[in-house]
C-alpha cells in the first residue's frame, strides 16, 4: 500500500504529483521523479461588502501555511490603490516561501507646471485627512523591485543579481503592443510601457542564510498633458512576488515557486464589485461625499444590476485579467475536467494534469506516470484546451 503524501517534495513511484506551474524539481536519482500535491486556498476579503467574498485563489503544498489578507484604505483618493490583497504561503519550517506583495500606483508628468498643480492637490488632500496617487517617476521594474521592494520587506538584505525572464519580457512586450493597438483604434494617443525583472537577494532569517527571488512588472501610461509636448502618467508595478528558500536552493524549488504563482486566480465576481466600489468613489469624490459605509451599499446595488448578464459581466472581468495576469507571463495553460466541463489554469511546463475532484491537481513531467496506479483516489487526466 503507498503511503500517505502532503510534503512539499518526495521520491518514489508511490508519491503523487501536484499543480501550479512549473516548480517542482526532479530528485537526484533520475528514475524516481518528484512530485508534489497541490491544495486550494483562498484569501478572503471579510470586512470590504456586506458578507465575506473570495479575493484570490492560490494552489500550494498540503503541508504548507498559508496567510492571506485583503486591505480597504478609504480615505485614499486615488482608486486605483483602494484595495490590495496579499498571501504569504510557507513550507512547515518557514524557511521556503511564496509571497505576494501589494501593487502600487502613482502619477508623473514631463511638465513641470503640471507637477506643481499635482503636489498642490496632494498637500489640499492630505490637509483633510485623505491621500491622492503619490506622484513619481516612471521607473524600471529591476529599480523597483530594489528600492521599493526589497528595501522595504527585506531590510540589510543584500542585492547579488537582478536577470529578465525573456518569457515574462516577451508577455510584457505583446501586451504592450496589444494595448497600444487597441488605443490607437479607439483614436486614444496613449504611449504605453512596460518592465519586468527579477533580483535575487541574501540575507539571514532568524539566524540562517537565506535566499530570495524578487519578482515583477512595473509600467507608465502616457497621455498628452494640457502643455505642448508634454506626457502625464499613470505608473504602477503589479505581479510582485518574493519566493525564498534557505541558502543555495532557489533553483531546486523554481518550478515550485512557479507552480504556486501561476496558480494565483483573481476572483472574477469580487474584482467586479471592487471595480464598482473605486468608480462609485470616483464619483462621490468628485461630489465630497466620503462615506464608505454608503458607498459600498449604493456599489451592492449597482453590482447587483451589473451582473444581471452573469456570463457576460465574468467573461469582461476574465478578460480584463488577463491583461495583468497573462498566462504567458505566469507559465500556465488551460486545461478542462471532462467530467464536469469546468476549466482550470495549470503549468504549461509540465505535459500531464489530473484532478481528484476536490480542489486539488497533480502535474507530471514523467511519461507514462498514472496517480491511479500508486493512489487510492480517482484522478482523471485534464485535456489541453487548444487555442
Amino acid at each position: 500500500m503507498p503511503k500517505a503524501i502532503s510534503g512539499t517534495r518526495v521520491r518514489g513511484v508511490s508519491a503523487v504529483v501536484a499543480l501550479g506551474l512549473a516548480f517542482a524539481t526532479l530528485a537526484a536519482d533520475r528514475a524516481e521523479p518528484s512530485y508534489l500535491r497541490m491544495k486550494l486556498v483562498k484569501v478572503v476579503d471579510k470586512i470590504g461588502f456586506e458578507k465575506p467574498l473570495t479575493a484570490m485563489t492560490v494552489l500550494i503544498p498540503t503541508d504548507w501555511t498559508f496567510q492571506g489578507d485583503v486591505h480597504f484604505e478609504p480615505k485614499n483618493i486615488c482608486t486605483a490603490n483602494l484595495v490590495t490583497v496579499t498571501f504569504r504561503a510557507a513550507s512547515p519550517d518557514g524557511r521556503t516561501s511564496v509571497e505576494l506583495f501589494p501593487n502600487e500606483v502613482w502619477s508623473w508628468s514631463d511638465d513641470a507646471t503640471t507637477r506643481q498643480f499635482m503636489q498642490q492637490d496632494l498637500q489640499a488632500k492630505a490637509s483633510f485627512g485623505m491621500k491622492g496617487c503619490p506622484m513619481g517617476p516612471p521607473v524600471a521594474a529591476k529599480d523597483f523591485l530594489t528600492q521599493n521592494v526589497v528595501g522595504r520587506r527585506r531590510a540589510g538584505a543584500r542585492v547579488v543579481s537582478a536577470e529578465v525572464d525573456p518569457e515574462a519580457s516577451r508577455a510584457v512586450a505583446d501586451q504592450v503592443r496589444q494595448l497600444e493597438a487597441q488605443a490607437a483604434k479607439a483614436g486614444i494617443p496613449m504611449r504605453l510601457r512596460g518592465d519586468t525583472a527579477r533580483v535575487k537577494v541574501e540575507y539571514d532569517r532568524q539566524g540562517k542564510p537565506e535566499d530570495e527571488w524578487f519578482a515583477g512588472v512595473t509600467f507608465a501610461r502616457g497621455m498628452p498633458a494640457p502643455t505642448m509636448n508634454a506626457m502625464s502618467y499613470t505608473c504602477g508595478a503589479e505581479f510582485l512576488f518574493g519566493a525564498a528558500a534557505p541558502r543555495g536552493e532557489l533553483p531546486r524549488n523554481e518550478k515550485l515557486f512557479r507552480a504556486i504563482i501561476g496558480s494565483v486566480r483573481v476572483d472574477p465576481d469580487w474584482r467586479a464589485r471592487v471595480e464598482q466600489v473605486q468608480l462609485n468613489m470616483e464619483a462621490a469624490n468628485q461630489k465630497g461625499v466620503a462615506d464608505r459605509s454608503r458607498i459600498i451599499a449604493q456599489s451592492a446595488e449597482d453590482t447587483r444590476k451589473i451582473i444581471s448578464d452573469t456570463n457576460r459581466r465574468r467573461q469582461e472581468s476574465q478578460d480584463r485579467t488577463s491583461q495583468n495576469w497573462s498566462q504567458a507571463m505566469r507559465g500556465v495553460q488551460t486545461f478542462r475536467d471532462s467530467r464536469t466541463g469546468e476549466t482550470v489554469e495549470l503549468s504549461n511546463r509540465h505535459g500531464n494534469a489530473w484532478s481528484n475532484g476536490k480542489n486539488e491537481y497533480l502535474l507530471s513531467d514523467a511519461p507514462g506516470f498514472d496517480p491511479n496506479s500508486v493512489s487510492r483516489e480517482n484522478w482523471s487526466r485534464l485535456e489541453a484546451v487548444q487555442k
